[in-house]
């Protein structure tokens, strides 16, 4: 996150929320989609615009990704990017946080071309379906197509979209998705 605070010029005396992570098994084995690829997720309701802009949060996920993805390699990976809110969290209106998506998008398709396999963005709150057919518009027609929304409910409590996820993921992966979404929540 200092990197990508140093990136925006913005204050570095700051500690983000960590909103991107890899999800591993029990035994320790990196968590992958149906077709290999490894996950990562995205816990955006973590981000918090007060203490800096929602862009630079997106800087940061393209610089770890940057850390986790070898160069030399063209391994894709699966982008699990949650907007359900949680315990301590900002849980800010996933309408606010579109500047996030937009900049997340443009900085994977400049940093890393066609190594998204799939991003995977859910519970969208029906009425957020026209923000995307404005958003798909504008970016890539490849990454386009690599996007999948799964509609549902975006509160704390809501269950994932689980038989939606199951095209996508493992009864196994989504469960550890879960569980280290769980383990971000802050006590109350």
């Amino acid at each position: 996150s200092q990197g990508a605070l140093k990136a925006g010029g913005l204050r570095t005396d700051v500690i983000l929320h960590r909103i991107v992570r890899t999800c591993c098994s029990d035994n320790n084995k990196e968590c992958v989609d149906r077709q290999g690829h490894r996950i990562f997720q995205v816990l955006m309701a973590q981000i918090d615009e007060r203490i800096v802009p929602v862009t630079a949060y997106s800087t940061a996920v393209a610089l770890y990704l940057d850390r986790k993805l070898a160069r030399n390699s063209l391994e894709k990976m699966s982008l699990v990017i949650d907007v359900r809110g949680g315990q301590g969290w900002r849980n800010i209106p996933v309408r606010q946080l579109v500047p996030f998506v937009r900049d997340l998008i443009k900085l994977l398709q400049k940093m890393f071309p066609e190594r998204l396999a799939q991003a995977v963005v859910f519970p969208v709150p029906s009425p957020l379906f026209w923000l995307w057919g404005i958003v798909e518009k504008i970016i890539d027609p490849n990454t386009a197509k690599k996007i999948c929304l799964f509609p549902g409910r975006s509160e704390t409590a809501a269950p994932a979209p689980t038989s939606k996820l199951l095209k996508c993921f493992d009864e196994i992966v989504i469960s550890i998705l879960e569980r280290e979404r769980l383990a971000a929540f802050c006590p109350a």
